[in-house]
């Protein structure tokens, strides 16, 4: 992400008008509240990836001010006026991992949609593009059957074309094989998992079969290169303990754990 320039930042017009993008500058009147929007970045190129229907290489590069008067900055307002409210008062984002895996994908919708930058060519690319019909029903097959672990028979099948034709329209168009674009779409999965866990009694190795990563030696090491982190520190974290995990000897956690809130 893109530093502050040197010199004062940007004013913004008004109260609620704008997000600025430089944590280390001063940002308003001395007596502004201020909030602060801690987003990890590949749960962020995840989420980019997703809207896009394509793998994102390289670094998501905002504009330092972001206007909130635009109908996504004002749809980012309102998601973090919920969550801070929800907060506050022991509302459902704090009980119901659920609740807080679909706000969080709405957020970081809101905040890709609101911000000015080279992502947004990706963006305004899948909405102009139209996909081949092919490949349409191929994706949908697969976010539609994740954790059956479609094969790439069952796709061909869904999408009515032959194998090296499906393979090429993948490419062309994703950049990735459709059993890659299966793969870390189950990885995603697990990560948001991780994330908002079910209950204070869930293992690293429950989510890694759920989506089916049998091999948990490989599920780490992937996760690790993807998010930066083992998958144990990941649930540790949403737990708020810092107690054992599954990825870690004596790996079973007590039964009296609560979760934490995330975030």
């Amino acid at each position: 992400m893109r530093t502050a320039p040197a010199g004062p930042p940007p004013a913004c017009a008004a109260p609620r008008s704008c997000f600025r993008i430089a944590p280390s500058a001063s940002t308003g009147a001395a007596d502004a509240a201020q909030f602060a929007l801690k987003v990890p970045r590949a749960d962020l190129e995840g989420q980019l990836a997703e809207l896009a229907r394509r793998p994102v290489a390289d670094p998501i590069d905002f504009d330092l001010v972001m206007n909130l008067t635009t109908p996504a900055g004002k749809g980012l307002l309102r998601c973090i006026d919920f969550v801070r409210t929800e907060w506050d008062e022991g509302g459902i984002l704090t009980r119901n991992a659920d609740s807080r895996r679909h706000l969080e994908a709405m957020i970081l919708t809101n905040l890709l949609a609101a911000a000015t930058g080279p992502h947004q060519r990706l963006l305004q690319e899948a909405t102009d593009t139209p996909t081949p019909a092919a490949l349409r029903r191929a994706l949908d097959y697969i976010h539609g059957h994740v954790r059956d672990l479609p094969t790439l028979a069952d796709l061909t099948a869904a999408a009515g074309v032959g194998a090296r034709t499906l393979q090429l329209q993948f490419l062309r168009n994703l950049g990735c094989t459709p059993l890659r674009y299966l793969r870390d779409l189950r990885l995603r999965s697990a990560r948001a998992e991780l994330l908002h866990p079910r209950s204070a009694d869930l293992m690293v190795s429950e989510v890694a079969t759920d989506w089916g990563f049998y091999n948990f030696g490989r599920f780490a090491s992937l996760y690790r290169s993807v998010y930066g982190e083992p998958p144990s520190e990941t649930l540790r974290r949403a737990l708020g303990d810092g107690g054992p995990t599954a990825d870690a000897p004596g790996g079973r956690r007590p039964a009296q754990r609560t979760a934490a809130a995330h975030r």
